[in-house]
């Protein structure tokens, strides 16, 4: 039987605790209008009917990120829900809560796995997963620009300079490790750069029209609207 080991940031049990509070009858009103919701993959339609039932926005927004963030989990892991979720007590268990805390989590785990087997939750789930399912991804990306001395011969006086570009890559891996690569540019590969950024984004949305013309949902990973 697979299993796996879940490792809980402090964000992450924040999220779980917070989703825990509006109790065992307000999770079961989510996971009903979850399961008469149509399928979705945009994370704006799943934060709608999870918010829409929920009164409180903190409570919400611990929900919306929570049950994705599980859903994915049990698709890497290959578990079921109810292994993943006895991963994430051991979790809970180890952090010292509170015996209320620990009492609510205990509560409405049931209702948590209810959630997780919703088709809106576990389609979000893997069109997010398969969005970023390459072997690196980007973090953020610098270009430098510095100035460079040329001296003469004799290392007395400076004669000129060149201005030189530099573009800096910083990636994840699937590890979640960190890492940088440097490359340099010269003038015309900073403008052919910018074109195929350009040429991208066109792209995006020409494809984006033909597939949303046939009836079908569109997500662009990092587009804030979807």
């Amino acid at each position: 039987m697979p299993s796996v080991s879940v490792r809980l940031s402090k964000s992450q049990i924040d999220d779980l605790i917070a989703m825990c509070s509006i109790g065992v009858a307000g999770l079961n009103r989510v996971a009903d209008a979850m399961e008469r919701t149509k399928p979705t993959i945009k994370r704006t339609e799943l934060r709608r009917v999870i918010s829409e039932v929920i009164g409180d926005q903190r409570a919400s927004e611990a929900t919306a990120l929570a049950l994705p963030g599980l859903a994915t989990a049990i698709r890497r892991y290959s578990v079921s829900p109810s292994d993943l979720l006895e991963s994430v007590q051991s979790g809970l268990l180890a952090q010292n809560l509170d015996d209320t805390t620990l009492r609510s989590w205990h509560e409405c785990r049931p209702v948590i796995e209810r959630m997780l087997a919703s088709p809106i939750v576990s389609l979000y789930a893997k069109a997010r997963d398969l969005a970023f399912d390459f072997e690196r991804l980007y973090a953020r990306a610098r270009i430098l620009t510095d100035i460079r001395p040329v001296y003469d011969d004799d290392k007395n006086i400076i004669i000129g300079a060149d201005i030189t570009q530099t573009l800096r890559l910083d990636y994840f891996t699937s590890e979640a490790d960190t890492n940088t690569i440097t490359i340099a540019l010269d003038t015309l590969d900073l403008k052919q750069l910018k074109t195929f950024c350009e040429d991208a984004l066109k792209k995006a949305n020409v494809a984006r029209r033909l597939i949303e013309s046939s009836g079908l949902e569109v997500v662009l990973p990092g587009e804030r609207l979807q």
